[in-house]
């Protein structure tokens, strides 16, 4: 009788084991369909000892109990303790890069393939990011291009039919995950570096906005449901006391709210908002921005487009280079 319940109780671990993997795409799959479908986040097992790709200051042991500790009555506004549970979200979100090939995010109309062939290396190998919008009438307009064998460039497609390389400002740092902002040329599009975004946020609040204002930040932080999801809910309100911000009206402001919806599942920014009160007494209550940085999804090989937008980013960039 014991072995029987042993044996039904490994079937049950199997089938809910079976439920949360990452979907993932096979080359010999047809894939030429972008954006690729809506990707259920999985709910990764963290290990804090993982070196791929590496995190900044990620503690030895987990955040002990704080998926169940913080509520919204109860929230936590500790500043290192928000920044450990940051840091523990930010691990989540790279521990699923966890194979070599590309991985494809997505924000807003933004789409970046990463690709990397040493998970253990802290490193990427190529990045191709594009803007796909229905106005473009199928054109994937590109921006950001590092090739498989180490060129990188930076386009403008003004016609919106084609596209060109344009010189760059500054040479390309090392291509470590820490500079994954420079080779997007945003600083916080994929989750992880949104995630160090907040954290400098926590870190620095009198500098990292608004310099030159005196001002009083306040953090805090629980756990909740955001469209069914389990999410950690991340507010940062922000009273101006001097040189108050201002929008493009020219109304001054002297209260921001901002709200980050971070997945649990992965730690990705699913939604975020900023609220306005202003100066002279009036609000602006803010739509939610939808991030979508949860989502990801793997591909052993590029999809066929996209191997051909690949292919002649990689031509027009050797053209280039040979020119200049």
């Amino acid at each position: 009788m014991n072995s029987y319940k042993r044996i039904t109780v490994f079937l049950l671990l199997l089938l809910l084991l079976g439920g949360c993997a990452r979907i993932s795409y096979l080359s010999d799959e047809p894939t030429s369909t972008l954006p690729a479908p809506v990707i259920e986040p999985r709910n990764p097992v963290v290990d804090e000892t993982a070196s791929t790709p590496a995190v900044d200051e990620i503690p030895q042991a987990a955040v002990a109990d704080w998926e169940t500790l913080y509520t919204e009555d109860n929230p936590v506004t500790d500043h290192q303790e928000l920044i450990r549970i940051l840091q523990d979200l930010k691990g989540r979100f790279l521990n699923q890069f966890d194979k070599p090939g590309w991985y494809q995010l997505v924000w807003l109309n933004e789409i970046y393939w990463i690709h990397i062939s040493d998970p253990d290396s802290g490193r990427f190998d190529s990045v191709l990011h594009y803007s796909e919008h229905e106005k473009y009438n199928g054109f994937l307009r590109p921006w950001n291009f590092l090739s498989l064998d180490g060129h990188y460039g930076r386009m403008n497609s003004p016609s919106l039919n084609d596209f060109y390389f344009v010189p760059l400002e500054t040479p390309p740092p090392e291509t470590v995950w820490e500079n994954l902002d420079y080779y997007f040329s945003c600083d916080f599009c994929v989750a992880s570096e949104h995630l160090d975004f907040l954290i400098r946020w926590i870190r620095d609040p009198d500098n990292h906005i608004s310099e030159k204002s005196l001002k009083q930040t306040h953090f805090s932080g629980w756990v909740g449901k955001y469209e069914n999801q389990p999410v950690f809910i991340f507010k940062i309100n922000v009273k101006y006391l001097t040189n108050f911000a201002y929008v493009d009206t020219g109304k001054l402001i002297e209260i921001e709210d901002h709200s980050y919806y971070l997945s649990l599942f992965n730690g990705g920014t699913i939604d975020g908002n900023t609220d306005r009160f202003y100066l002279s007494g009036g609000e602006e209550l803010d739509d939610l921005l939808p991030y979508n940085l949860q989502q990801i999804a793997y591909f052993e090989e590029l999809p066929e487009r996209i191997q051909t937008l690949y292919d002649e980013c990689y031509k027009k960039l050797i053209e280039f280079e040979e020119q200049n």
